[in-house]
């Protein structure tokens, strides 16, 4: 059985990708990177793409990683360099519910942004996290056929969660 040592998550925001992230950095003992880190600044500053893609590019050439993040334009990069593409697509009800959470409760705790990137809920964000899955899926579809030999996983609710943790804890005994 191959051991998995590079898996990108990708999700909309409030899929659970940062916790999943975590989960399997714990369990596997593979370092995470969080996407939020080099795509944004302190204090919600937006970095230049390239600079992002080169910050991308150092943690890819590790033998070992987790990236999650709901990143569109360096999608392509952690897909086609992963042996593990992981796909959280809940219920749009259950994400909006995980924001409001995470902005109510958590603030800043997680480890995933950058200082001063405190959670926010807007019109704008919640615009972007409702269309999300829709602008996603044709780029997800279009990979999945130029990689085929990347193992694509969908994880749609809390069964298939468990599952893919089962699947990863026997491929990396």
């Amino acid at each position: 059985m191959t051991s998995i040592k590079r898996i990108a998550i990708f999700g909309t925001p409030g899929s659970g990708k940062t916790t999943l992230g975590i989960m399997l950095k714990d369990h596997l003992n593979i370092p995470c990177y969080h996407m939020d880190q080099i795509i944004w600044k302190e204090n919600w500053i937006l970095r230049e793409k390239e600079e992002c893609r080169n910050l991308l590019h150092q943690w890819i050439r590790n033998d070992t990683w987790i990236i999650e993040g709901a990143g569109l334009s360096t999608l392509e990069i952690r897909y086609a360099n992963s042996d593990m593409f992981i796909h959280l697509a809940p219920p749009r009800w259950l994400c909006i519910l995980r924001v409001f959470k995470r902005a109510w409760f958590r603030g800043t705790d997680a480890g995933d942004k950058p200082k001063g990137c405190r959670e926010k809920v807007n019109l704008p964000f919640l615009k972007y996290l409702w269309n999300f899955e829709k602008i996603a899926a044709s780029g997800i579809a279009k990979f999945r056929e130029k990689y085929p030999e990347i193992q694509y996983v969908s994880v749609k609710n809390q069964d298939d969660f468990d599952s893919i943790l089962q699947t990863l804890r026997e491929k990396n005994l």
